[in-house]
């Protein structure tokens, strides 16, 4: 039985993105990450199967990466419901070295935070060099949120900056110049 056929049979895989995925589990090294937050200080039985199929990943030949949302972290996860709380950093930075020490001794995993590449972009560079390029001007919608530009968010947002010199009547004329649209959000 290949490494492929080994993931399938155990539900693994249901459906594949990409003809080229099979001959690739079975014949390449790929490089794969996971992600989780660091909600807590331990790792948890909500990790168990993603972490184990990793393993298996890693034992076939491939190269995991734990990638632990350090930085996102910090800002809280919008959900239905409700916000999950904050977290403070030192709470997050010590919740990080538990999970980190963890999937280093049981698993063998390189783990990275998003914190430490994230942590020295500057509110104007990240909306210039990132939401620019990448959200501005699309729908942003959330479940928990009412939809809106995510542009309009971030000039509203930037608004509460009064040492740019943005007031109320600033924001409306940036909004309606920038977006092109009357306050609705």
């Amino acid at each position: 039985m290949t490494f492929f056929e080994e993931l399938k049979y155990r539900g693994v895989i249901k459906d594949i993105s990409s003809p080229d995925l099979e001959d690739k589990l079975n014949n390449e090294s790929l490089t794969f990450y996971l992600g989780t937050d660091p909600t807590a200080d331990s790792l948890h039985i909500g990790h168990y199967a993603s972490f184990v199929t990793a393993k298996r990943l890693k034992d076939a030949g491939h190269h995991p990466y734990l990638l632990v949302g350090g930085g996102t972290g910090l800002i809280g996860d919008p959900r239905p419901t409700k916000e999950r709380a904050m977290i403070s950093k030192e709470a997050v930075n010590k919740n990080f070295e538990g999970i980190k020490n963890q999937v280093q001794r049981l698993f063998g995993f390189d783990v990275v935070n998003n914190y430490d590449w994230i942590k020295d972009i500057n509110t104007l560079d990240f909306l210039r060099d990132y939401v620019e390029k990448h959200s501005s001007r699309q729908e942003w919608t959330h479940q928990s949120v009412v939809p809106c530009c995510f542009d309009w968010f971030n000039i509203k947002e930037m608004s509460l900056y009064p040492d740019l010199g943005c007031n109320k009547n600033m924001f409306a004329i940036l909004a309606f110049f920038y977006i092109g649209m009357p306050s609705i959000c």
